[in-house]
């Protein structure tokens, strides 16, 4: 059979083959096709031009938006490896995705449409690109204790704030109700990651117009405060915490090293200050970028091994006849065995390879964890473009604990739990850091 366009043209042959895969699509609709091809029987006469990834969606948009929608919902479909989890309810939702990409025309609300997607998978990693705002709120902040509560400021621009300060609204609509709008278009594994990350987007605007928050002061006082975006490439870094220099000896007799400010060089030069039997604090609250794995090995006396990675094979359409393979790395011990009495601190900011270090320290029985559970996503990432030019990003492998438990949706748990409070925040106190000092060298700094 031949079919040809003004587009594509192509030519199905005869391969020889006796391994056809046949499946029903539905009701009345079977595919027959043929599993192997040999690539010199192949040969089509001419070459498809590639997608346009332009982000403009004109006279053809409908078209290139159920495309998007058709060809995201199938990678998916076949290739993402936790869809066993999620598969009745990806099959049911793909009407609604097909519905709502045929009608919403304007870039940003079909990016939502995609971004609904993604979140239906529960992965951490899961994002779609060309975020339409280009302001933020010169702040940051995060749910502690059920509020949302501001942790960090950008200097003047965040004038009339106070670090402590409970937002009970924003722009007239309660926090609480503006998250729960937010919710559905975040990708995450666990609810509090979830949560932090629709905090994380709602500090985005489309331009500098005014935000008016409605907040609480520590006082119990309420007052309103208008707040001016700005642009996101002019927001400076902002902290969550105060936290201590990334390397510091404190007095009470224990040393700190942040992994989220160090590159494994400065590590491995901070760790020759240390001496055997002094308590160590490591702080992996966020992502380390340029710290390996063996800086473990001067806390053990044998080969530990980092959880089992695995990587999904696909033989078949629909997740049938599915292997995987299981990859990994070891760390061998080091001298000098340093023995120190050792706490990582953690929270729901720790993702994937920050997983990959705490799963280490928790699967082979290194330290003390302490904080918070992570973020429950590991696993390297995957990017592609849909027509129109969003990338959708998503996690390829599956990784578990060291017992054979499931990650996903659960993250790293703490073995000393420990949280922030609205008081705490208030006065400047990282209390995290604190149970972890009190864990290690059984006093306060």
């Amino acid at each position: 059979m031949k079919f040809s366009s003004s587009v594509y043209q192509s030519e199905r042959v005869s391969t020889g083959q006796s391994a056809v895969w046949t499946s029903e699509l539905a009701e009345g609709l079977v595919i027959s096709m043929p599993l192997t091809a040999r690539a010199a029987d192949v040969k089509p006469s001419r070459t498809a031009p590639l997608p346009s990834t332009s982000t403009s969606l004109g006279s053809q948009g409908r078209a290139r938006r159920l495309g998007a929608v058709v060809i995201a919902w199938n990678v998916f479909r076949h290739f993402y490896p936790g869809f066993e989890d999620e598969g009745a309810a990806w099959e049911a939702a793909l009407q609604d995705r097909l519905a709502a990409g045929a009608t919403e025309v304007d870039p940003a609300s079909f990016r939502n449409v995609l971004r609904r997607m993604v979140a239906d998978l529960h992965d951490g990693h899961g994002d779609v690109s060309l975020r339409p705002e280009t302001h933020r709120l010169p702040l940051v902040w995060q749910p502690i204790e059920g509020e949302l509560v501001i942790t960090g400021l950008a200097g003047e621009a965040s004038s009339g704030l106070t670090v402590g300060d409970v937002v009970l609204s924003v722009d007239g609509t309660p926090t609480a109700s503006a998250l729960d709008a937010t919710v559905p278009y975040v990708s995450a594994s666990t609810p509090a990651f979830r949560q932090w990350r629709a905090a994380e987007d709602m500090l985005w605007r489309a331009d500098d117009a005014a935000v008016q928050l409605r907040l609480r002061s520590i006082d119990g006082t309420e007052r309103d405060q208008e707040v001016l975006p700005s642009p996101s490439a002019q927001i400076p870094h902002i902290d969550r915490e105060t936290r201590p220099a990334p390397i510091t000896w404190f007095p009470v007799g224990a040393w700190y090293f942040d992994l989220t400010r160090l590159d494994d060089n400065a590590l491995q030069n901070g760790l020759r200050q240390v001496e055997p039997g002094q308590p160590v604090v490591f702080d992996l609250r966020g992502y380390p970028r340029d710290i390996r794995p063996a800086f473990l090995g001067r806390f053990t006396d044998h080969v530990i091994q980092t959880p089992p990675f695995r990587v999904p094979v696909h033989m078949l359409p629909d997740g049938h006849d599915r292997d995987w393979n299981s990859v990994g790395w070891s760390v061998a011990p080091q001298a000098p065995n340093l023995g120190s009495r050792v706490a990582f601190l953690t929270d729901t900011r720790a993702i994937s390879y920050s997983e990959t270090l705490l799963a280490m320290v928790r699967g082979n029985g290194l330290a003390d964890i302490v904080g918070e559970p992570t973020a429950g996503t590991n696993g390297n990432s995957n990017t592609f473009v849909v027509p129109g030019g969003y990338a959708l990003t998503w996690t390829g492998m599956e990784v578990l604990n060291h017992d054979g438990s499931d990650l996903s949706g659960h993250g790293v748990q703490p073995t000393v739990p420990a949280s922030r409070t609205i008081a705490g925040v208030s006065a400047g106190r990282d209390e995290i850091l604190q149970r972890g000092l009190e864990n290690v060298a059984g006093a306060r700094p």
